[in-house]
């Protein structure tokens, strides 16, 4: 059996993996049945121990495998596959886990109300008020319509920041 990985890249800590395994046969045809028993483990690369990490395998009955984990902790791992209880073509797969990167702005209604009424405060979300203010307003043009990150404008308080390095306007309430 010969395996495609699909879903090891840009992995990190506390947020759900999935991995898709397209099952292949000898000729590199994919298979269009599940059934196959199908085992996964993951292993720190460095210390080889394995990580106890709870994987849910699903056999989606056409020849893919859904397996998800959620990483606890960042560093670098190798996935194990058998297939039939027989270690499947270039096995193990390594990959790695990433801290999320934290949000350095504010999750704020909009800047207008955050900073105080400053016109000077700028926003992630790219929102603009009229009479001269750099950021963002209630239902003005470029506003997310609801709460938000100032350092990136993401609407998920408990997200990663999706913008690197960048030069922003940072208040506390």
């Amino acid at each position: 059996m010969f395996v495609s990985y699909i879903g090891l890249q840009n992995l990190r800590v506390g947020k759900q993996a999935e991995i898709i395994l397209e099952l292949r046969d000898r000729s590199d045809t994919t298979l269009q049945r599940g059934g196959e028993a199908v085992s996964a483990e993951i292993k720190h690369r460095e210390t080889g121990s394995t990580k106890p990490l709870a994987l849910q395998i699903q056999d989606n009955k056409n020849g893919t495998y859904r397996i998800c984990f959620t990483p606890d902790i960042a560093g670098k791992y190798v996935l194990f596959v058998n297939v039939k209880s027989q270690s499947i073509k270039n096995n193990p797969f390594a990959f790695t886990v990433r801290p999320l990167r934290p949000h350095h702005g504010t999750f704020h209604c909009c800047s207008f109300c955050s900073s105080g009424g400053s016109k000077d405060a700028i926003c992630g979300c790219g929102g603009k008020m009229p009479g001269g203010y750099k950021g963002c307003g209630h239902g003005h043009e470029g506003h997310p319509g609801r709460r938000h990150w100032s350092c990136c404008g993401n609407i998920l308080e408990h997200s990663e920041c999706v913008r690197r390095n960048s030069a922003h306007y940072q208040f506390t309430l």
